[in-house]
């Protein structure tokens, strides 16, 4: 289990120079998300909505839509992922019911999902990453997909070399398309700070978290619930634990 992070910090923020964390991003609005869940059609079948299919990481306020059941499943560094269907802005929940009447098992979801993020992984650029300043001297890596599944990364570790290098960095990823790379040797407590200050920032933003990187790897730090990311069994590291 790892510590619990109090809500109240420490005064100083780690800013981007001159301006406020949140303009360094870019995040859909509440109408973006209501016009796309109006195109949105669950009904079209397993073949024509699986390269859609994204993990999705927990976010630090449940969603109050309930769908039913979630496919979830135990990935990367020990986080409980669900799966959504990406439809632009936001996603649709992958329950239970849906993988039935699609005919397909969780671990056909989960594969989908993985595989879904290698392949857009590789095609975005590494120049896609922004380096942006921060107060001290403090240096902070970002990348958006622009596609919103960026934060997807966290649970395909191997994929963070391409972008940020082989490390060893701090990572967070407060949004659905942000992950964030720090250099090792910057204070924990500020990068926490910045991830979790911008997790609130966005009505849907996740967990705020922060893992160690080397080259591929993935091991959690801290995160602000108890529990909200756990060490993975390392003899099982391959394969995904699903969760009822």
């Amino acid at each position: 289990m790892l510590p619990a992070m109090k809500k109240q910090r420490s005064k100083q923020r780690a800013l981007p120079r001159g301006r406020d964390a949140q303009s360094a991003f870019t995040m859909a609005t509440s109408d973006d998300i209501r016009r796309a869940l109006e195109r949105v059609d669950l009904d079209v079948g397993w073949d024509q909505l699986a390269p859609s299919i994204l993990p999705l990481l927990p976010r630090r306020i449940p969603s109050p839509i309930r769908a039913g059941t979630p496919v979830q499943a135990m990935l990367g560094p020990g986080i409980v992922v669900g799966f959504g269907i990406d439809f632009g802005p936001a996603f649709a929940t992958v329950t239970r019911d849906l993988a039935e009447r699609w005919g397909v098992t969780d671990g056909d979801v989960v594969a989908k999902a993985l595989a879904n993020v290698r392949g857009l992984a590789a095609e975005l650029p590494p120049r896609a990453v922004k380096r942006v300043d921060l107060d001290e001297g403090v240096v902070v890596r970002i990348l958006q997909s622009g596609a919103g599944w960026a934060s997807g990364l966290v649970v395909v570790p191997d994929l963070l070399p391409r972008f940020f290098g082989p490390g060893p960095h701090l990572v967070g990823a407060p949004c659905r398309d942000v992950v964030m790379a720090f250099a090792e040797d910057t204070s924990l407590d500020l990068v926490f700070d910045l991830v979790e200050s911008l997790a609130w920032a966005d009505p849907v933003g996740l967990v705020p978290a922060c893992f160690r990187h080397f080259d591929g790897d993935l091991e959690p730090v801290l995160a602000s619930v108890p529990g909200a990311v756990v060490a993975p069994q390392r003899e099982s590291s391959s394969r995904p634990r699903f969760v009822s």
